[in-house]
């Protein structure tokens, strides 16, 4: 946000670039929508202080004319914040300035006490002001890579009478410090995890009728998915709909086509599916219902938050088809796939699989990509199976497409704690690099009825990965032999012993 060192920042200039009244009035209010309704405004903000204004209007007021004691509680946690805030120059705050995830502070309320002394039958004006004393250890910590709990009071004046005096206990993390893996940071993690599968399964719940090559749907909806996105997903779904109006049309080309790549390869006799990143899919709930007469067993792979959440939304949804599946917990960047599918269920890798790695190479470096898809490829060639994975173009990541609608998006992605940092130009070349043979891909816009050029910087993969030829010993009467060998014994190559 601000590219200048912190230290040479000085209070005016911060002020003017990252905390004046002004631009924090907008921030907010395109944050928090409720705000705007209320009217809610910043009116001063100094280093180490803010004052605020709730007026006294009908969406404010309670059935006395008086202000609701809920929305001083909300007043005063924005009060605060922006005190906390203010004192730390040159840092944009999560959730509120326009900012990467490795720039910004985590600020987040963590306990609030009101005590309400009057009714407040005016416009209600918030303050607080930091002692110096606290200013100067709350940089301190902040800058030395600390986590804080920070306890504040704010005060509530209307027509020069004391309303209410709240006291609010903040955290405030550095973004190294919200990277770990302990600590209240993880809550938000999690939440960002369960946003992001949501967001997807709030997308396959709306109607849609724009993909051309459906063998089985006039127009895509997912029942179940509409079940498990739940009122967050619904909501999601609309809000990033509303920043990018393709994005429905995207998640639906994706998810027909690789619905299609599944229904192939069960057809073909595939009998294993794992699915990697599994978040809140119903594909294969969807694919039961619509074609009984293929089994084969599904291996859902995510971290245990996620997991959790699974279970507890498909524990919501009844008559789901019966399924031959198993839940099992990974962290696709730091664990062995292979040894946690061997460890944890009965998976074969000797038999025939379709691995899908649906929605995750965006959110993986260039590094964890490489090393996820190496340990694929091993797996996809011990099976003699084949992988499906979904890319969007590194002109889209690194800013190359010039529409102010996929900058939008990226940007609400980033405020979810889901920023896109890889892409790829030539998913064809990347996966023929790693190893993966027989490539096919697609373009979002061979899947739908769209000349949209954004269609073109969406693709789908599908890849096998040939065992090499192997040279074996052949002893024979009376000679000895050198061949090779196209199918080695898999017992050789993977155990599950």
């Amino acid at each position: 946000m601000i590219s200048q060192p912190i230290e040479d920042i000085t209070w005016q200039y911060d002020f003017q670039v990252r905390m004046n009244p002004k631009l924090l009035n907008q921030l907010l209010r395109d944050s928090v929508p409720v705000l705007e309704h209320l009217n809610w405004q910043v009116q001063q903000v100094t280093e180490g202080g803010c004052a605020a204004l709730l007026p006294l209007n009908h969406q404010a007021t309670n059935q006395h004319g008086t202000h609701q004691g809920a929305l001083i509680g909300m007043s005063a946690d924005y009060t605060g914040g922006i005190a906390i805030a203010s004192l730390l120059r040159g840092v944009p705050i999560g959730g509120v300035h326009p900012s990467k995830k490795s720039e910004r502070a985590a600020l987040w309320l963590a306990n609030m006490q009101v005590k309400y002394i009057a009714p407040s039958s005016g416009d209600l004006i918030s303050t607080c002001n930091i002692p110096e004393s606290q200013q100067e250890k709350i940089k301190s910590r902040y800058f030395q890579g600390r986590r804080s709990l920070i306890k504040l009071d704010v005060q509530f004046e209307s027509n020069d009478e004391l309303v209410a005096i709240a006291t609010m206990t903040y955290f405030l993390e550095t973004p190294s410090v919200s990277s770990l893996e302990k600590g209240p940071s993880q809550t938000l993690v999690n939440h960002a995890l369960k946003s992001s599968a949501r967001l997807i399964a709030g997308l396959r719940g709306q109607r849609s009728s724009r993909t051309d090559n459906q063998q089985r749907f006039d127009s895509f909806q997912c029942p179940y998915s509409e079940l498990v996105a739940g009122p967050h997903g619904k909501l999601l779904a609309e809000k990033l709909s509303a920043s990018l109006p393709q994005l429905g049309d995207l998640i639906n080309a994706r998810t027909v086509h690789l619905d299609h790549v599944l229904e192939q390869a069960l057809a073909d006799g595939v009998k294993q599916v794992v699915c990697c990143g599994v978040g809140l899919d119903m594909r294969m709930f969807r694919m039961a219902a619509q074609a009984p007469e293929y089994h084969a067993k599904y291996y859902e792979l995510d971290l245990p938050p996620m997991l959790a959440e699974r279970s507890r939304t498909l524990a919501l949804i009844p008559n789901l088809p019966g399924l031959d599946r198993q839940m099992i917990e990974v962290d696709l960047i730091k664990d062995d796939l292979q040894e946690q599918l061997q460890k944890h269920s009965d998976f074969q890798c000797q038999e025939k699989t379709l691995f899908i790695l649906e929605g995750c190479s965006m959110y993986f470096d260039v590094e964890q990509n490489r090393c996820l898809f190496k340990q694929l490829q091993s797996l996809v060639q011990v099976s003699n199976g084949l992988l499906w994975a979904d890319f969007v173009s590194e002109r889209v990541v690194q800013g190359g497409v010039q529409a102010a609608a996929v900058h939008e998006f990226f940007e609400e992605m980033e405020n979810m704690g889901e920023a896109f940092v890889f892409g790829h130009d030539n998913p064809h070349r990347y996966l023929q690099d790693l190893g993966f043979t027989n490539i096919e891909s697609a373009v979002a816009r061979e899947w739908l009825a769209s000349d949209d050029p954004l269609m073109d910087e969406y693709c789908f993969a599908v890849a096998t990965a040939k065992r090499p030829a192997q040279k074996v010993r052949q002893v024979l009467p009376g000679s000895v032999s050198i061949g090779t060998h196209d199918n080695w014994p898999t017992s050789i190559l993977c155990s599950n012993e």
